[in-house]
């Protein structure tokens, strides 16, 4: 039953620092996005990138600041894997050409419906998943220099991470 109730808890952990990750970004993004007017599609599609990079790093640090939750240093897995398994089905797909989901790395110019979709579906999370799980790294590493971190707190730490409390 307790092995359980870990696996429920390290689930609930692991969806509350997904959603964090992609919605929390977005929805500070979406208020943050407005006061720009890029002039073309490729400005829009650097700003968003730059936007969701630069939040969802904060939004890593903060949360780990705040829980220290050894989770949200692992997001990252989650849309590489994402993005991963669409990666692998357009090299491999002849009709692809192996170039839909990785011409947004070296050109801006989006050269139809498809590739804007694949910038949206599969790179904007691994963005804000990756820079995530960056910003709870870094607070892990260097953040402690704002506030000393007593044994006794991170013990209490491993035992919310471990299910234990």
């Amino acid at each position: 039953m307790i092995l359980v109730t870990r696996f429920i808890r390290a689930g609930a952990l692991i969806v509350g620092h997904l959603l964090t990750a992609m919605l929390g970004t977005a929805i500070l993004d979406s208020e943050i996005y407005h006061l720009f007017h890029p002039p073309t599609l490729a400005g829009s599609v650097r700003l968003e990138d730059g936007l969701s990079a630069s939040i969802a790093f904060g939004l890593g640090y903060v949360v780990f600041y705040k829980w220290e939750s050894r989770f949200s240093l692992w997001i990252w897995l989650i849309g590489a894997f994402w993005f991963g398994q669409q990666a692998i089905r357009a090299y491999f797909d002849p009709g692809l050409h192996g170039e839909t989901i990785f011409w947004e790395f070296v050109s801006p110019n989006f050269g139809g419906r498809e590739r804007l979709e694949n910038w949206l579906t599969y790179t904007i999370p691994l963005v804000r998943t990756v820079f995530y799980s960056a910003g709870a790294f870094c607070c892990s590493r260097f953040g402690g220099f704002w506030t000393v971190v007593s044994a006794e707190n991170a013990a209490r730490r491993d035992e919310i991470d471990d299910g234990t409390i």
